[in-house]
């Protein structure tokens, strides 16, 4: 494993972006805000499946619009659309909501000829992609290609572990839906 700043030329959405080819992204995250799934789903795109285990719905809605750091995005007054955007791209991705919330995060991009996985603060969140200033004790580190599997694996297994709740991707969609209409 490699850490990285997650900041300036070494963000955690940099490294996302140099990868995906249309492959899968994988996606485990403790906390979610509509301008950092908006990154995220910006970077790689509607080319490749998402799979994604979050956090609580209440643990979730406590950050949906951001920190601090997003208070320029948020006054922009593109908030609304920023989740609407978003709620459309969740709804052609795979979701399952954890019981509880996820100690930290997991982020896999398959790409044509290799892999990239990041651990660690790297919530789909401003700070957590790199895009916004990042928690001093926040601590990512990328994973080098043979790691990569181990954790697709630890991430495959958490996914079936979830299965049969039901309606996850609806609920969670139905949040930043609330967001786009408020």
């Amino acid at each position: 494993m490699k850490f990285i700043r997650n900041a300036g030329r070494d963000r955690a959405l940099d490294r996302l972006t140099a990868v995906h080819a249309g492959g899968l992204a994988r996606v485990a995250t403790a906390e979610l805000s509509v301008f950092g799934v908006e990154a995220f789903g910006d970077a790689i795109g509607t080319a490749g499946a998402v799979r994604m285990i979050c956090s609580p719905q209440d643990v979730i809605a406590a950050g949906l619009l951001g920190d601090v750091a997003d208070r320029a995005r948020r006054n922009s007054l593109a908030g609304r659309n920023s989740a609407e955007r978003v709620a459309s791209w969740l709804n052609q991705s795979e979701v399952r909501i954890a019981s509880r919330r996820l100690p930290q995060s997991l982020i896999t991009v398959d790409g044509a000829n290799e892999g990239v996985a990041l651990v660690g603060g790297c919530a789909l969140t401003t700070d957590g992609l790199g895009l916004a200033p990042t928690q001093p004790l926040s601590l990512t580190q990328l994973a080098e290609r043979e790691e990569v599997d181990g954790l697709i694996a630890w991430f495959e297994d958490q996914w079936r572990s979830l299965e049969g709740s039901g309606g996850d991707k609806e609920r969670l969609v139905s949040l930043f839906t609330e967001v786009g209409l408020t």
